[in-house]
């Protein structure tokens, strides 16, 4: 079971222990969209396996979000990409 998180304030020690974990392949190699995959699947739960590139479904606190990440920054942005991702979990 993937490591999750609870609140919005775990969300940036996740990313930071994501990018720079070194027993996983090198993120850098992915594509922006393969970076964002896979950070959302180690710690949220995906909820419909018929993601698209630009539409994927996490589930965060009971609720259901609907990210769509060509509106995303890109991945490695660290300031602008925790700003989205939290700006999009705490929309009502």
């Amino acid at each position: 079971m993937p490591q999750q998180i609870y609140t919005i304030d775990d969300i940036k020690s996740c990313y930071v222990e994501f990018v720079n974990k070194l027993d996983s392949p090198r993120i850098d190699n992915l594509t922006n969209w393969g970076q964002h995959r896979l950070f959302l699947a180690k710690y949220f739960p995906i909820k419909d396996s018929r993601y698209s590139p630009s539409d994927i479904m996490i589930e965060f606190n009971t609720r259901t979000y609907h990210l769509d990440t060509t509106k995303a920054p890109e991945f490695l942005d660290q300031h602008n990409y925790l700003a989205w991702l939290q700006g999009e979990l705490l929309k009502a």
